[in-house]
């Protein structure tokens, strides 16, 4: 088998591997393009997300009344918001399928149950449809008290 033109195969590779791949010597043949690295060094960054802007932040107080146990934390960001859904739902708890398509509940609930350490329950339901299986319901089992709800002011 013969390469392509301007394509090189790499040694200690299996056949085909590589051997569809461009051989490339110089940055500037990119699309026949000239670009240097201090061409790409002295363009101006782009601008930086305002990280801690427009956050929604949730203080809570968990084990309230519990002096061995009572603490305060402070959530940001969705995950922030996920505690909050989950303080709204009670016991009922809530599921991905209750909110807006692409909201990673599940990854929200591993961030409370990881680093902020709350006991929040997992059940699986069945549910059928056009494509049967189950989904998860979560509810949060440490006892919590909102002691503050707010979204920083955006500048």
């Amino acid at each position: 088998m013969s390469n392509p033109p301007n394509c090189v195969e790499m040694s200690g590779q299996s056949p085909n591997r590589t051997a569809h791949l461009p051989k490339l010597t110089k940055l500037s043949e990119i699309h026949g393009v000239a670009i240097s690295m201090t061409c790409i060094a002295s363009k101006s960054p782009l601008p930086q997300t305002k990280t801690g802007q427009g956050k929604f932040q949730l203080t809570v107080m968990v084990h309230p009344g519990d002096t061995a146990h009572e603490r305060h934390i402070v959530v940001s960001g969705r995950a922030g918001w996920a505690l909050n859904e989950l303080v709204k739902a009670g016991p009922a708890g809530c599921s991905a399928a209750d909110f807006t398509a692409g909201l990673r509940l599940a990854h929200f609930v591993y961030l409370l149950r990881h680093e902020y350490e709350l006991v929040i329950e997992t059940e699986h339901e069945a549910h059928g449809g056009q494509f049967p299986g189950s989904h998860a319901v979560y509810r949060l089992k440490s006892p919590v008290r909102i002691l503050d709800d707010s979204r920083q002011a955006a500048a």
